[in-house]
């Protein structure tokens, strides 16, 4: 007599894919995903699913991240203004409709950027790799 009991083989999770995020009902599946999960969904271009069940996203490439330097000590406000104008004149007329910039606690504009018309999303490390 055998003492290995007869069990059926575990059932195999299905494996996690990247689906390229194409239509607005997948959009606020996701969107409703995350906020059970207490994230943002930041300009999503693929979903990762598995099976049938959104387990999260990612933005490849869809926001701009600018990076900038204003001289504290030769710069004019106005100047400065004027350069973000620009900046945003110039993403526009290459159809970029949202980007983010990093903004440190201790730069002149933190207290400014909501009047600016910028959103928070929160305190957050901003990582750089080389490839």
């Amino acid at each position: 007599m055998s003492d290995i009991i007869d069990m059926p083989a575990p059932k195999l999770a299905a494996r996690a894919r990247l689906v390229a995020l194409k239509d607005a009902e997948t959009h606020r599946k996701l969107v409703n995903a995350a906020a059970q999960d207490q994230h943002l969904v930041i300009a999503p271009t693929h979903v990762m699913m598995r099976g049938e069940e959104i387990i999260g996203y990612l933005s490849l490439g869809a926001l701009p991240v600018v990076q900038a330097w204003f001289d504290s000590k030769s710069g004019h406000v106005l100047d400065s203004l004027k350069m973000i104008e620009m900046g945003e004149a110039i993403f526009d007329s290459q159809g970029v409709k949202q980007f983010a910039i990093g903004v440190t606690e201790e730069s002149p504009f933190a207290p400014h950027m909501e009047r600016l018309g910028f959103t928070k999303l929160g305190s957050t490390v901003l990582w750089h790799k080389t490839l």
